[in-house]
């Protein structure tokens, strides 16, 4: 005979049934997660783990912020808009873990410290001007790494093209 207890029922007759629970709380289910120790062992785990990924972006952004401010009296930034960007589903994890609101904050106060100038440039068309003519299309960046002008032939690679342009725009200020 294959006798069964529902979770609501904590005793079984001598018939093989099962005779229903005077609480309402099923006994299997005595404890919520957060009591159980294994849970709580593991949850503080993972939060460690988390900390020293944390401390580690931290400590890498401090100590390239000090090297550019050392080495550099004036600094040209992108002005852009992280919040706009993390809007993005496919990029939101990846801008959130660079963490480029908090590297620029440190820029700024280390330069201050240093007695060196951060310039935030409004990056409209950085990435689509050319350095060399600068002339503006869409056209000119035909992939993401990939920079060629439509009207003078400069073929550069995109990054390399609009930090120039970033630097040319900084300095003009």
């Amino acid at each position: 005979m294959c006798t069964w207890v529902c979770i609501w029922y904590n005793k079984v007759n001598s018939e093989g049934g099962a005779q229903p629970c005077s609480s309402t709380k099923p006994l299997d289910f005595a404890y919520t997660l957060n009591e159980a120790k294994n849970y709580q062992k593991q949850r503080k785990k993972v939060a460690r783990i988390h900390e020293k990924i944390v401390n580690a972006r931290t400590d890498y952004l401090q100590k390239i912020s000090t090297e550019i401010i050392k080495n550099h009296d004036v600094i040209g930034i992108e002005d852009l808009k992280v919040a706009n960007m993390r809007k993005n589903h496919h990029l939101a994890k990846a801008i959130s873990e660079a963490s480029w609101s908090q590297f620029r904050t440190m820029l700024e106060y280390k330069a201050e410290w240093y007695g060196k100038t951060v310039i935030a440039v409004h990056p409209t068309r950085t990435s689509q001007r050319c350095h060399a003519c600068g002339h503006t299309e869409k056209a000119n960046r035909p992939t993401q790494a990939e920079f060629v002008c439509q009207k003078c032939g400069h073929t550069d690679n995109a990054d390399v093209n609009a930090s120039k342009n970033i630097k040319e725009l900084a300095l003009a200020v």
